[in-house]
C-alpha cells in the first residue's frame, strides 16, 4: 500500500461516521498524547465478489481507564485472495503502512500492530503467527495477537463486515 491509499482513502471518525482526512487524523493524534496508539486490519469475504474481500484497517486511540476513539477506512479488494496466509499478509500490511505513514509525520510515538491471527498453533492463522510477529517487531512496532488484539479482531471486524 503506498502512500496514494492512505491519503486517498476515505477515512472516518468513529463517532458519527462523517469523514475526516488522513492530515486531520495526524492533528488529533498530536493533541492525545497521553493517549496509546493502535493499527489494526480486518477482512471479510466481500458478499457482492467471489473470492474478494472487504478491509477495514483502524487507527484507534485509547486511555487506559478511560476509553477511546479510532478512525477508519474500508474497501473491496480487487486481488482475488485464495490462502489465507495471503490474506493474513495483506492485513499485517495495511496495518505496517498505516502505521509508518503515521511514524513518517509523527516520531517518537509507540504505535501497537494488532494482528486478527491467534497465538495457538491449533488454530488455521496460529502458523502464520510466528513470521508476522517477525515482521512486525522487525519494523519497531509493538505486536498483539489474539486475544488480545481488539484493533482488528473487535473494532476493524465490525467495520469489515
Amino acid at each position: 500500500i503506498n502512500d496514494d491509499v492512505i491519503n486517498n482513502v476515505k477515512w472516518h471518525r468513529s463517532s458519527d461516521g462523517s469523514e475526516i482526512s488522513f492530515h486531520e487524523i495526524i492533528n488529533v493524534i498530536n493533541s492525545h498524547k497521553d493517549h496509546t496508539l493502535h493499527v489494526g486490519t480486518d477482512s471479510h469475504n466481500s458478499r457482492m465478489f467471489s473470492k474478494r474481500f472487504v478491509f477495514s484497517t483502524t487507527i484507534c486511540l485509547y486511555l487506559p481507564g478511560k476509553g477511546g476513539f479510532y478512525f477508519f477506512y474500508k474497501n473491496t479488494s480487487k486481488i482475488k485472495y485464495k490462502s489465507l496466509a495471503d490474506r493474513l499478509t495483506e492485513e499485517v500490511n495495511r496495518s505496517i503502512a498505516t502505521a509508518n505513514k503515521i511514524r513518517d509525520i509523527i516520531q517518537n510515538r509507540e504505535i501497537t500492530i494488532h494482528a486478527d491471527v491467534n497465538k495457538d498453533a491449533k488454530f488455521k492463522s496460529g502458523k502464520y503467527s510466528p513470521m508476522l510477529k517477525s515482521w512486525v517487531e522487525s519494523l519497531g512496532y509493538e505486536y498483539v495477537q489474539k486475544p488480545d488484539s481488539w484493533a482488528s479482531t473487535g473494532v476493524a471486524d465490525r467495520h469489515a463486515k
